[in-house]
């Protein structure tokens, strides 16, 4: 069971029974039920193809009432048998909703009203402030959906104003749950394009709705270059969770080339509010797989990288950076990334990388030596010397830019061994 933005999703299987109970009396038929336009993951929410005609300009009073910060808690229980629970319960500010509902549940296909209830099932649902109470319940009846409404206790016909209310209290729902932002998406789409719905994600209440509708954008429509900056942009101000934000951007970076200078800046620069350096290091790796970088795209990606705390994951990016991308202008910023590595492993196995995968000029290579000489493990010292050796010949300053690293070890045997190379590698 995973807590998602202060709701929890909880799935209960319940065995069958040993024997199947005898078949019950045939029931009379019931009326036609309203034939699902969408289904969504969940079995017990559908949706069908008729409009509810009412489009809400707010949320309802609770709703509207509470605040981030409020208790949720949503379940959903689902038995072998087909029997589906759904319930909510948030409250804050003195205010609260509930709902309750059992059988599948048909709404109408912009999700504003109800279309259907499975025969045997019921839709409740309260909307409490310290002013004003109102409750519904909805069941099956021979001509459809029947409600009991009632304001502050008192029994009202469920009439324009009751919709209305039921509309707003559906839309403060999904604006915490998106349990219908399949269909949402695809009526902002239709409404007024990816703008739409991003407008729509800016009125969200928790970060695993937003990722929900950022996903379901990306799959349904094309974006241009600066919808693609606007969704960098507002992902970077609204999402604060490490899981979320990660996906919201390797999912962008899929689908889109990122080609634009202002693009790949503004994705590198949402990357860096993740605060998890594992996440930071993947999304990073993400942009680095693009070909024909700019030079001041991987500058400032390898200065991203630079800000990563975790040595692994410092390393990680910098041995996985394509050869080719690395250049005299920047591979100082790249050496200098290395060297703020405090693992003389992580950092011994980085500067390898670059030495296998990369012919540098002297005045890089002497840059690198003087790097290496304050690495601490006489070990992995004497290895990234002995990598020097086998690839370059040591003359000039290469040669005494060596031997002062070789000079920094105290082991012996590892001095000589690196040491014994100077010789060698010089008359080659």
């Amino acid at each position: 069971m995973r807590r998602l933005l202060g709701i929890t999703l909880v799935f209960v299987a319940v065995g069958c029974l040993a024997q199947a109970a005898p078949a019950p009396p045939a029931s009379p038929a019931s009326p036609a039920l309203t034939a699902p336009a969408f289904s969504t993951g969940n079995r017990q929410i559908q949706f069908s193809s008729t409009d509810s005609g009412i489009v809400p300009t707010s949320v309802s009073p609770a709703f509207e009432c509470m605040t981030d910060s409020t208790h949720s808690n949503q379940s959903w229980h689902s038995s072998d048998g087909g029997e589906m629970h759904w319930s909510v319960s948030i409250a804050g500010n003195g205010c609260s909703v509930d709902l309750r509902a059992e059988g599948v549940i048909t709404f109408t296909h912009d999700g504003f009203g109800l279309a259907a209830i499975e025969r045997g099932g019921y839709f409740e649902i309260s909307d409490r402030t310290p002013q004003s109470t109102r409750r519904l319940e909805a069941k099956p009846g021979s001509a459809g959906v029947e409600y009991k409404y009632s304001v502050d206790g008192t029994a009202h016909d469920f009439d324009a104003a009751g919709r209305a209310w039921l509309a707003s209290f559906l839309l403060g729902l999904e604006r915490r749950s998106g349990y219908a932002a399949e269909v949402r998406v695809a009526s902002l789409l239709e409404q007024g394009g990816p703008n739409a719905v991003l407008n729509e994600i800016s009125k969200l209440r928790g970060d695993y709705v937003r990722g929900r509708y950022y996903s379901r954008l990306f799959d349904s429509a094309k974006l241009d270059p600066a919808t693609v900056r606007r969704v960098l942009e507002q992902a970077k101000a609204d999402i604060n969770s490490d899981y979320e934000l990660p996906r919201v951007l390797p999912a962008l970076s899929d689908r889109y080339e990122l080609a634009d200078e202002t693009s790949r800046l503004a994705f590198l620069q949402t990357t860096d509010k993740l605060k998890s350096d594992y996440e930071r290091a993947r999304v990073l790796l993400q942009l680095l797989k693009r070909p024909n970088l700019s030079p001041a795209t991987l500058n400032a990606a390898l200065q991203a990288t630079a800000r990563l705390k975790s040595d692994y994951e410092r390393a990680r990016v910098l041995i996985n950076l394509p050869a080719r991308f690395l250049d005299d202008a920047n591979l100082d910023t790249y050496l200098d990334a290395v060297a703020g590595i405090h693992s003389d492993y992580e950092r011994g196995r980085t500067y390898i990388a670059l030495l296998e995968n990369h012919k540098l000029e002297d005045r890089t290579l002497v840059k690198l030596l003087g790097s290496v000489g304050s690495m601490r493990s006489d070990y992995e010292l004497a290895r990234v010397l002995v990598a020097v050796a086998a690839r370059y010949k040591l003359e000039g300053e290469v040669r005494n830019a060596y031997l002062r690293a070789a000079d920094q070890i105290r082991s012996d045997y590892e001095r000589q061994r690196a040491l014994a190379n100077v010789v060698h590698r010089t008359t080659v």
